[in-house]
């Protein structure tokens, strides 16, 4: 997730990860997508990445 979010240099989050996330699972992750990779809290890395995993309880 990390390397892909730092794949392209001084994207948003947005069109890094736009293949993976959209924008419906930003909103329910509560991670901005217009955030670039460096500004994510490794929390925000850990949210994303458990939802895509499906890990995430029920909201």
């Amino acid at each position: 997730m990390v390397a892909a979010a730092f794949s392209q240099r001084r994207k948003t989050l947005k069109n890094t990860l736009g293949s993976l996330v959209t924008p419906e699972d930003f909103s329910a992750i509560g991670v901005d997508a217009g955030k670039r990779a460096e500004n994510l809290a490794v929390a925000d890395y850990e949210a994303i990445t458990r939802h895509l995993a499906g890990l995430n309880p029920p909201a």
